[in-house]
């Protein structure tokens, strides 16, 4: 997958080295109140959310996608994109 720019965000893979700020968002009860998942609580669930986006994009079904500032390149989210049939 490539990277898109825009004037403040970089849409990108996810890097071995998101984990800690993935795991920082991922864990916020806060954050996490409307989602369809409660917070992790295990740093365990970051290799395997990230073993998942490798699988997503190699099996074809999708691609999860890393919002990252333009300004640093540090993490702040992610979406994700499914293929249809």
């Amino acid at each position: 997958m490539p990277t898109l720019h825009t004037d403040r965000l970089l849409l990108r893979p996810f890097l071995d080295a998101d984990g800690e700020d993935l795991y920082a968002l991922q864990s916020n009860a806060q954050v996490m109140r409307f989602w369809d998942s409660p917070p992790w609580t295990d740093r365990s669930r970051i290799e395997r959310f990230l073993a998942g986006c490798r699988q997503m994009s190699d099996d074809g079904s999708g691609v999860r996608i890393a919002v990252a500032r333009r300004s640093d390149e540090r993490f702040i989210g992610w979406c994700t994109l499914t293929a249809r049939s």
